[in-house]
C-alpha cells in the first residue's frame, strides 16, 4: 500500500498521494514484459548445468537439432528444450516427434547406433508453471540490479534479496519437477524388428539429479540392458 499525505489548506482540502508503487507491483509489471526468449533462455541456462554420470557417456542439452546429438557405440541422454513438451493424455507430442527425429537422423544422415539414445522430455503443464516462476525471478533480478534507479531503501533492498533468493529455490525445484519424462525407445519383438515403441517413464520426486534419476530408473527396469540390446 502507498502511504498518502494529506494536505489542507484554506481552499479546501487536497489530498496527494505517494505515486511510487510498491516494489511487489514493480515486479508483477516487469515480469509480464520479460520475453518468452529470456525465459527459455534462463532455463537452458540452469539445465547446462547438469553434469553427465555414469552409465551416460554424454549429456546433450537442449539441442538444436539432431546434428548436435553423436553417433556412436556409447549410451547418451537427451535433455529436450523447453518447447518440447510431453503430456500423458495426449496422442500427439512435441516430445515424441523431437526424440524419433533425433533417434532416426543425425542432420542429414540417417542415425547408425539408435540403440544408444534416452530423452528427457519436460511436462507440459508444469512448464507453464515453472515459466511463470522464471518470470518472477528474472524481474526480482532486474529489481535488484536497479535498485539505485529505484531508489530502494533498506528494507526494500531486503526484501528484494530474500525474494530472489526464495524464487531462485523454486526456479530449482520447479525444474526438477518439470523435465520429468524419461523417454526410452525400445523395438518391440513381438511385433516385427523395426517398430518403435516408447517407454515413457515420470522420474519426478527425490532429491538426485535429473541425469542421475534416469540413470536408476533405466538400470531399475533394466532399459540398459534389454532393451537397448545389439539386435536393435
Amino acid at each position: 500500500t502507498s502511504l498518502a499525505y494529506l494536505y489542507t489548506n484554506p481552499s479546501g482540502d487536497r489530498f496527494w498521494y505517494d505515486t511510487r508503487p510498491t516494489l511487489r507491483k514493480t515486479v508483477e509489471d516487469r515480469a509480464t514484459q520479460i520475453s518468452s526468449t529470456d525465459v527459455e533462455y534462463e532455463i537452458e541456462r540452469r539445465l547446462r548445468t547438469l553434469r553427465k554420470e555414469p552409465p551416460f557417456a554424454g549429456l546433450h542439452i537442449c539441442p538444436s537439432s539432431s546434428l548436435d546429438v553423436t553417433d556412436d557405440q556409447a549410451v547418451r541422454l537427451v535433455i529436450l528444450r523447453t518447447g518440447d513438451t510431453y503430456k500423458a493424455s495426449a496422442h500427439i507430442n512435441k516430445a515424441i516427434e523431437t526424440a524419433e527425429n533425433i533417434l532416426n537422423n543425425r542432420g542429414t544422415s540417417p542415425r547408425i547406433y539408435r540403440n544408444m539414445l534416452a530423452f528427457i522430455a519436460p511436462d507440459q503443464e508444469h512448464m507453464t508453471s515453472l515459466k511463470q516462476e522464471v518470470r518472477r525471478y528474472l524481474a526480482w533480478q532486474s529489481v535488484k540490479n536497479d535498485c539505485e534507479d529505484l531508489n530502494l531503501d533498506a528494507a526494500q533492498n531486503r526484501e528484494t534479496d530474500n525474494n530472489l533468493h526464495r524464487s531462485n529455490d523454486t526456479v530449482e525445484m520447479r525444474i526438477k519437477e518439470t523435465y520429468c519424462w524419461l523417454l526410452v525407445p525400445y523395438i518391440d519383438r513381438s511385433v516385427d524388428m523395426k517398430t518403435l515403441v516408447w517407454d515413457t517413464l515420470n522420474i519426478s520426486g527425490g532429491t538426485d539429479s535429473i541425469v542421475a534419476k534416469s540413470a536408476g530408473k533405466m538400470i531399475q527396469n533394466e532399459a540398459l540392458i534389454t532393451k537397448w540390446a545389439p539386435a536393435l
